[in-house]
């Protein structure tokens, strides 16, 4: 199974994210797809070695989503941010499980769109 991650998204920062996938891929059988800040995260996981190296990606984002923003504007507004665009992987099944407070989030967005329709 291939876990997509905002790698960008904690209170934590990056590097922790990064310790948590590293220790998930080998611990497990699991396989995780790191979205975010390229020259940030290459660093970070280069510093891992052995067999869990290989199901440990990268999928580079320009965007980043801030504490201080509001989750739906993002959504709507930063379409290459490591919080959105996990979405094109879970959509394309290249990934079967993402963040499920971003799954609410995009639920909410969807029917904040829906009654935007409507109302149009």
């Amino acid at each position: 199974m291939r876990i997509a991650l905002d790698a960008m998204g904690s209170d934590l920062g990056p590097a922790e994210m990064v310790a948590g996938a590293w220790q998930a891929v080998t611990e497990s059988d699991l396989e995780v797809t790191l979205f975010g800040d390229e020259k940030i995260l290459t660093p970070l996981v280069s510093a891992y070695s052995g067999s869990g190296t290989r199901r440990l990606s990268i999928v580079p984002t320009t965007e980043v989503v801030g504490m201080a923003e509001s989750p739906i504007e993002a959504v709507r507004r930063k379409r290459d941010s490591s919080i959105v665009v996990p979405f094109e992987y879970l959509k394309a099944q290249k990934a079967q499980i993402k963040n499920p407070g971003l799954v609410e989030i995009a639920g909410i967005q969807r029917r904040i769109a829906e009654v935007e329709i409507l109302v149009d």
